[in-house]
Order: C-alpha cells, then sequence, then structure tokens
C-alpha cells in the first residue's frame, strides 16, 4: 500500500536524529511511504528545492585589497543562507568559483547527477 509520505515514516525506519531532515523532506515536495503489513518499508520523493547556487560580484581592486573582508562576510552569509533555506547542496554560478567554495570550507561532491537522454 502507499500512502502519502509523514515524517513519522522515515524516522520509524532510521531513528529520532533524522527527524528534522524528515520534516524537510515532507514540506520539500512531493513524497510517498511504501507499506508493507502496515509497516513502512521505503520513503522517497523529489525535493523541489534545497539546492543553492550561489554567485558573487567583486573587481580586481576588491579582491587585492579587501579579500579578508570579502572572505569572512562570505562564509558567515553563506552559512546564515543555508541554515535559513534548509540548503543541503550549493552549486556555484562559475567553475571559477569552486576553488573560493573549497575555501571556505565545502568539499566536492562525488555524487552523480542523473539526467533522461
Amino acid at each position: 500500500m502507499i500512502k502519502k509520505y509523514h515524517p513519522d515514516d522515515a524516522v520509524y525506519l532510521s531513528d529520532e536524529s533524522k527527524r528534522a531532515a524528515a520534516h524537510l523532506n515532507q514540506v520539500a515536495g512531493p513524497a510517498i511511504t511504501l507499506f508493507k503489513e502496515k509497516k513502512p518499508i521505503m520513503c522517497g520523493g523529489v525535493r523541489i528545492y534545497g539546492v543553492g547556487e550561489f554567485w558573487m560580484l567583486t573587481n580586481d581592486e576588491g579582491r587585492k585589497n579587501h579579500i579578508r573582508e570579502i572572505f569572512r562576510a562570505s562564509k558567515e552569509q553563506i552559512e546564515l543562507f543555508i541554515r535559513e533555506n534548509h540548503l543541503w547542496r550549493v552549486v556555484a554560478e562559475r567553475n571559477e568559483a569552486d576553488a573560493w567554495l573549497k575555501k571556505l570550507g565545502f568539499v566536492e561532491s562525488k555524487k552523480k547527477l542523473f539526467t533522461r537522454p
């Protein structure tokens, strides 16, 4: 039997520490729970949001003379953006920004992204 997803279903399959993530899954997009003999055996769905695409503008003078201030403000504000918007993955708008994200403490994911042909 398939029913609309509820966070308690995910907690049943995992543990209480996943409650916040389980709730986010409920509000992030459509999801279902598959039941067998009245017990959840699978939860799944699609998150419609949760990915942040960062962008930044600066110039040669700013990068040369104010890099520390830019770094501190970037780190502080990115952490705030992540918390306030429940982001679970971030990407950079341009490949050149990848190095900046790494300096800010992010690591490159080895996860594959899938598309349909």
